[in-house]
């Protein structure tokens, strides 16, 4: 038997031998034998049976001496331990990887080396093995020709569980079918994630109008009427820091003026519903209401859009109605005990 180099050091414990040995040129997989997986040698027509047991026993006892051993070996991934994923380096690399893969929430179709390099601030290097490592995952895939990035089928599988598990997303998804059928027009539902919008479902009325905010992404918090709901009733403080952050004008209507949102938003909580019209897609206009749970906290918020040229600004009362009773009925299926807005109708 012979010993050949293999880069770097590695404990016995954490490889797969494979023993050469001139004789037997040929090799084959055997099970693994106490956690060591052992290539055993495939023995030839000319080669004698009873030698195989020898062999098999020899690389056992190989595999069972001291960690500095270093045959011929196909180095595999050692398992992963408490001590190793705690580590330091470790939960850095984690956060790295998570990171990075976040960043495929932007909305964006997908992302070259470079570009997550720019968003991340990691080097390319790094994003080069993250990248490769997400996609042996199969959570992203490579483009062969451009060479970018974009969410593959094992994330969407990984996503539709929240919708298919979620208790407001389950209750939601008739009522919006529903609504959508009475009044004409698309309805969504939106939840607070952190600090951002998250459109979570969304029906497509005969009235559609296309706008960049797709289900599964985040809308701006400040200018959409369902981020306003959701910023309306958050804790003062929490409000306060999200919109004296710097803020977008997404179109030339959007109000950005922190002052000016303050008080736009005093009168959201106070009414009860918010309207956006042409803030964040020009020709589109929504109208909001907060859901809320059994301990009356705002864990979402529905809404209606349309074109803005459909519904005036005095007809936009009739659409409140029919969504503040749809808001209601969501609202008493998560535990709530009184909507209270728009009274019983």
């Amino acid at each position: 038997m012979t010993e050949a180099a293999c880069a770097p050091r590695i404990p016995a414990k954490h490889m797969s031998f494979f023993f050469r040995n001139e004789s037997f040129p040929h090799s084959r997989p055997m099970e693994s034998d106490g956690g060591v997986e052992i290539i055993t040698p495939k023995m030839p027509p000319s080669c004698r049976a009873a030698e195989l047991p020898s062999c098999r026993a020899a690389a056992r006892r190989v595999a069972q001496a001291s960690d500095s051993i270093r045959p011929h070996c196909f180095c595999t991934m050692p398992p992963i331990t408490e001590d190793d994923s705690s580590s330091p380096a470790a939960m850095k690399s984690l956060r790295s990887a998570l990171r990075v893969l976040m960043e495929f929430t932007s909305g964006s179709a997908s992302y070259t080396v470079t570009e997550l390099a720019a968003q991340t601030g990691l080097s390319k290097s790094h994003i080069s093995k993250i990248a490769a490592a997400l996609a042996d995952a199969r959570l992203i895939r490579q483009d062969p020709s451009s060479q970018a990035y974009s969410v593959a089928v094992r994330s969407f599988i990984l996503g539709s569980q929240f919708f298919n598990q979620d208790e407001l997303c389950s209750h939601a998804l008739p009522l919006l079918r529903d609504l959508t059928e009475r009044t004409g027009h698309s309805t969504r539902l939106s939840a607070l994630d952190g600090d951002r919008a998250a459109y979570l479902i969304g029906i497509n009325g005969p009235l559609f109008t296309d706008s960049p905010w797709k289900i599964g992404t985040y809308m701006p918090i400040h200018s959409t009427s369902a981020g306003r709901i959701l910023l309306a009733f958050m804790d003062e403080q929490d409000m306060l820091a999200i919109i004296h952050q710097p803020l977008r004008k997404v179109t030339p209507a959007t109000v950005v003026d922190p002052s000016a949102l303050v008080k736009l938003l005093h009168t959201v909580r106070d009414k009860g519903f918010s309207v956006s019209r042409d803030e964040n897609t020009l020709g589109l206009a929504a109208i909001s209401v907060p859901v809320f749970d059994e301990h009356r906290v705002v864990i979402g918020a529905l809404s209606i859009a349309f074109p803005s040229h459909t519904v005036a600004k005095k007809e936009e009362a009739e659409l409140l109605i029919p969504l503040q009773r749809t808001a209601r009925t969501l609202s008493q299926r998560m535990g709530c005990p009184v909507y209270p807005y728009g009274g019983a109708r």
